[in-house]
């Protein structure tokens, strides 16, 4: 019997007050846009905010992204999906995913959604955060539409989910194939003058 596909939610908000006094509402009911029509497919979601005041239930600095994380990472979930509810600087997300990443353990599976209204820039902030994360050599895959009112969206983004939660049931044996990776040496290049090692290149150029 198949398991049940377990989610982490985890949504960033631009750390300006100003900013956050005008758009907190907005980026709470986008996040339960994205909550609710994913627990409607039968998905199990864990989201990071869960329990903490209004203002802090979106993570807007880097006290709140470690315990969002710490949250959804304590779960389990199959994969972490990064919720761009409006504008929000890319660094947050950047660095939740690194934090998922060292509290689990894990191989990082990252679904880069955004919400996409012309009203907000939740686009835009998701391909920020994801050009951080390439920069880092982390994969993810985005999504972006409407999820509350257009089905195509929703499809999209399980569709997703789906090959995640594959892609979950091996992540064990792959991340085992990936460690034992750095005991390997298959060559070395470098001169032998005497018969004697005095020099490597970098293998990093």
């Amino acid at each position: 019997m198949e398991s049940k596909i377990r989610v982490g939610v985890f949504s960033p908000n631009d750390p300006r007050p100003w900013v956050r006094e005008e758009n907190i509402d907005l980026m709470l009911a986008h996040e339960s846009s994205l909550i609710n029509a994913l627990e409607g497919q039968g998905v199990e979601v864990v989201r990071g905010g869960d329990g903490l005041p209004k203002m802090d239930q979106i993570a807007w600095n880097t006290r709140l992204v470690w315990e969002h994380i710490r949250k959804i990472a304590g779960a389990k979930p199959d994969m972490l999906i990064i919720n761009q509810g409006s504008w929000t600087f890319p660094y947050d997300s950047v660095d939740a995913v690194k934090a998922f990443m060292h509290e689990t353990g894990d191989i990082a599976r990252v679904i880069m959604f955004s919400y996409k209204d012309p009203e907000v820039p939740g686009l835009v902030a998701g391909m920020a955060a994801g050009g951080g994360l390439k920069r880092i050599g982390i994969p993810y895959e985005a999504c972006y539409g409407k999820i509350d009112e257009d089905p195509r969206t929703l499809k999209w983004l399980m569709d997703i989910v789906r090959f995640y939660k594959a892609r979950a049931s091996s992540a064990g044996a792959v991340l085992k194939a990936v460690n034992e990776l750095s005991r390997q040496k298959y060559i070395a290049f470098g001169g032998m003058s005497l018969k004697m090692p005095t020099t490597t290149a970098d293998v990093d150029q």
